[in-house]
């Protein structure tokens, strides 16, 4: 009985041995492979170390779907997971309920501005040359400064991001889930994990929810936006040359900053004295 319980366990114990050796042997395969295809340049931007034990599981389940693909393919399998990882940290970025006293605020100043160009329009209308060129600066000053407001508080950055998430995961089922054998959507998540650094990992329904169409965000500035777009249209005919932007560097900048109220700024004064 003690032989044959001995024989038993070398048995389990050499087939734990056979099992590990094939995997590792699988894995080497499958490493030598993949580092032959010009796509996997994706890895090497990402930062992606070879030996890292969580992206040879990764890569594992890659090597089960990479032979069937094209190289077109391939490449479009890993486009779309760094897009998933640009779209989530676009959507991090753009977090206007964080700040929505700036973008009040902000659109409530703009609005003033537009309304202050139209009244001083009709005060003193155009041509503004001469000694009325003065006019013609400030109007133009004004219409930029409700331009770049106007476009800092519109989720252009986040709205692309997301777009071309769901354009290329689109692609990609038509393209590839019936030659991959389905979509593997866990694949797709952990490449998007490798794409962001290992900074974010989204779920399964996350990157699902990019094939849906994407629902409007509003800001909490649009409804203002919307309620006076014949001001604003005027503000910008007004302006000589049009508006410019050279005020929506310095908008983002404080859509950024937390508003700190007078009584939080005079307690703080207080303190330091």
């Amino acid at each position: 009985m003690d032989s044959s319980t001995d024989e038993k366990g070398l048995g389990h114990n050499r087939r734990d041995k056979n099992s590990k050796a094939s995997a590792d042997v699988f894995f080497a395969r499958a490493i030598k492979s993949l580092k032959l295809h010009p796509e996997f340049e994706y890895l090497d931007k990402w930062g992606v170390e070879w030996s890292d034990p969580q992206f040879k599981d990764i890569a594992k389940r890659l090597y089960g779907i990479w032979p069937r693909l094209s190289a077109e393919d391939r490449e479009l399998y890993l486009r779309t997971a760094e897009s998933i990882a640009e779209a989530e940290k676009a959507k991090s970025a753009w977090n206007p309920k964080a700040m929505r006293d700036q973008y009040t605020r902000l659109s409530k100043t703009a609005v003033a501005a537009a309304r202050l160009a139209n009244e001083l329009g009709a005060m003193f209308p155009p041509p503004w040359t001469g000694e009325r060129a003065p006019m013609g600066d400030l109007m133009q000053g004004l219409a930029s400064f409700v331009a770049g407001s106007l476009h800092a508080t519109f989720p252009k950055d986040r709205d692309t991001a997301v777009h071309t998430a769901r354009f290329l995961l689109q692609t990609t089922r038509r393209s590839v889930s019936r030659k991959a054998g389905g979509m593997h959507w866990e694949l797709i998540r952990d490449l998007a994990w490798l794409a962001s650094q290992k900074k974010a990992r989204p779920d399964e329904r996350t990157v699902r929810r990019y094939l849906d169409e994407g629902r409007h965000v509003k800001t909490p500035a649009q409804a203002r936006w919307e309620g006076n777009w014949d001001l604003i249209r005027n503000a910008f005919r007004l302006a000589p040359n049009g508006p410019r932007e050279p005020f929506e560097k310095l908008v983002r900048q404080y859509l950024k900053t937390p508003i700190v109220s007078d009584t939080s700024a005079e307690q703080a004064a207080r303190k330091r004295h």
